[in-house]
């Protein structure tokens, strides 16, 4: 059986092209949400393409000369399709369950028999090597969450952040040779919000 998800990823203009082209690059840095791979925003708390279009507008917003670095922002839609088997949702409870068995064993495994005082763990660089791990022993396969990421340039500018989830993210590998179907379906174009630090919400 396959999943079907429409999914929505936020880029710059200049990169629309490249993507069309040679599709994703997979996001490599140590404290992605999900590890390594391309993101899409997907409905369920929060109208997707418009989270697309203001994660980007954050991102391209300059704190120190208070403007956008960019004009507009691009917004690629896309139909993701997943076998049952590779589809890893944490929004189900039996996966969910599945998911911390995977992360006892793998605690273990990375700190062997030994228990030894530390320093804590920096989190979302943690998380992110539990879900290369999850990925390595899966296969190819898409992770599903609820999060809560600041949207807004008054947030990231007062830090705010909260345990209660605002959107949903969808990781996926980029493999062309993946039993993971992806298609683009349409690409659009927004003009930046206006905001500032002070008034943005």
């Amino acid at each position: 059986m396959l999943i079907e998800y429409v999914a929505y990823h936020g880029t710059v203009p200049s990169r629309v092209e490249s993507i069309l082209t040679s599709g994703l690059w997979p996001s490599v840095n140590p404290d992605d949400w999900l590890g390594k791979g391309a993101y899409f925003f997907i409905d369920g708390l929060r109208d997707p393409r418009e989270s697309a279009i203001d994660w980007v507008a954050c991102s391209v917003w300059d704190n120190k000369t208070r403007t956008f670095r960019e004009d507009k922002v691009a917004v690629i839609k896309a139909i993701i399709r997943v076998p049952a088997d590779k589809n890893v949702d944490l929004r189900e409870a039996a996966k969910i369950r599945a998911f911390h068995q995977f992360r006892r064993e793998w605690i273990k495994g990375r700190h062997g028999g030994e228990l030894r005082v530390s320093g804590r763990p920096e989190v979302r660089t943690y998380d992110a090597e539990l879900f290369d791990a999850i990925k390595l022993s899966q296969g190819e396969c898409v992770i599903v969450s609820n999060f809560h990421i600041q949207l807004s340039v008054r947030e990231r500018f007062l830090r705010l952040d909260s345990r209660i989830p605002n959107v949903v993210v969808l990781c996926m590998i980029t493999d062309p040779d993946s039993s993971i179907g992806f298609e683009i379906t349409g690409v659009e174009m927004f003009d930046l919000p206006e905001w500032t630090c002070e008034g943005n919400g």
